[in-house]
């Protein structure tokens, strides 16, 4: 999936690699433009991935608490800018392959038996 530049808070296109999962669901709407969820107003998506438990915040701890895909990975997968110039500069490899292994990892927790039921690993 590619999201437009122009729909994007840093005014780059964002390429987001799907798990089955995601594309399955996707599927399921019928139409291209057809909304993937109900919701009650326009801004409830925006306000979930803003509150203290958005998806992002979620995704990004667990990556970096679950995972040995780091940090810089996290932030790209979440097209969040914090690389500096010079490492913008000698990065530029979307990563899309290992982004794409990420998704499917993060899927697979998100849909497991012992996330749905609201279980916590152990400390």
């Amino acid at each position: 999936m590619v999201i437009s530049k122009d729909l994007m808070n840093g005014k780059r296109t964002h390429h987001v690699p799907l798990s089955p999962a995601a594309v399955s669901l996707l599927s399921k709407r019928g139409a291209a433009d057809a909304p993937l969820f109900s919701v009650i107003n326009q801004n409830a998506m925006l306000e979930a991935l803003q509150s203290d438990e958005g998806f992002r915040f979620s995704f990004s701890d667990w990556v970096i608490d679950a995972t040995s895909y780091g940090a810089d990975l996290a932030d790209m997968s979440i097209a969040h800018l914090t690389r500096g110039k010079v490492r913008a500069a000698y990065q530029r490899s979307p990563q899309l392959e290992k982004r794409r292994e990420t998704m499917a990892a993060w899927s697979d927790f998100v849909l497991s038996p012992r996330t749905l039921t609201g279980a916590r690993k152990s400390a």
